[in-house]
């Protein structure tokens, strides 16, 4: 994470009084809930890069990617090997940060609490997605088909 990045984010979407305000740490469930609709923008090109080893040396396309999504609600052309690792990152933290927090460990995510609740998935990208470092072993997405919305939203 890139917490000079992130505040940026804070500053465009509440303006500078987030600064004085006192954060609020979001459950990993509303980390999940706030990253989940990325499932949506992987639905154009799964088949192509679903099963793609992953490369670390496209993390920092990734970077880049996720930075310009976050702040311009916009893509732009990403290779497919890019694709592969913003995948396995969102899938990784999809797992990881629910068993991290019923094991007791600490919120990851804390948020001005006059952040826009359609600003949330930005944040959860500059705040777990962006310079994330796998928690676990690099999966075989070859089966991955991107979930639905959940019911009842």
């Amino acid at each position: 994470m890139d917490q000079e990045l992130l505040f940026a984010y804070f500053t465009n979407h509440c303006g500078n009084d987030w600064q004085a305000s006192v954060p609020v740490a979001l459950s990993a469930w509303e980390i999940v809930e706030a990253l989940w609709p990325l499932n949506e923008h992987f639905r154009p090109n799964y088949q192509a890069f679903r099963a793609l080893p992953y490369h670390s040396a496209y993390e920092a396309q990734a970077d880049e990617v996720l930075t310009r999504f976050a702040f311009e609600g916009i893509w732009g052309l990403v290779s497919v090997e890019t694709w592969r690792v913003i995948l396995e990152r969102q899938q990784q933290a999809i797992v990881a940060l629910p068993l991290h927090e019923v094991s007791g460990g600490a919120p990851r995510v804390y948020v001005p609490p006059m952040l826009p609740q359609s600003a949330l998935t930005g944040a959860a990208i500059l705040a777990v997605l962006h310079g994330m470092k796998l928690p676990l072993p690099v999966a075989d997405r070859a089966d991955f088909e991107p979930a639905p919305e959940p019911k009842g939203r």
